[in-house]
């Protein structure tokens, strides 16, 4: 998919408002820099598609993995709930990566 930067922002912004049912598409969230539009999920993740200033394009995903902690009980003790929040906060897990186009899976809408 070659493509200069303008026609793939606009390509994103297009993506980016059909997996909003054809609302206007959303604003770009930036990370590095680069500009992201969610372009699509799961019952785990969301999948954003960006475009970097050089025109490079990019795939970003950000989800939960399975927990190995139960969540506590009522009447949990701090600890308990200690543990509980830093296995849910090191549950999650972030990727980007350059792509050379936006082809496979990137959720669905």
């Amino acid at each position: 998919m070659t493509m200069t930067r303008d026609e793939a922002i606009a390509f994103l912004m297009d993506w980016n408002s059909r997996y909003n049912g054809g609302d206007a598409p959303n604003p770009p969230s930036e990370r590095d820099g680069i500009l992201f539009w969610c372009v699509g999920q799961n019952s785990t993740h969301e999948f954003h598609a960006g475009v970097g200033p050089d025109g490079r394009l990019y795939s970003y995903t950000i989800g939960q993995i399975p927990m190995d902690v139960e969540d506590p009980a009522e009447d949990a003790t701090d600890e308990e709930w200690a543990e509980f929040h830093r296995a849910y906060e090191a549950s999650w897990e972030e990727t980007t990566r350059e792509v050379e186009n936006f082809n496979g899976y990137y959720g669905h809408f």
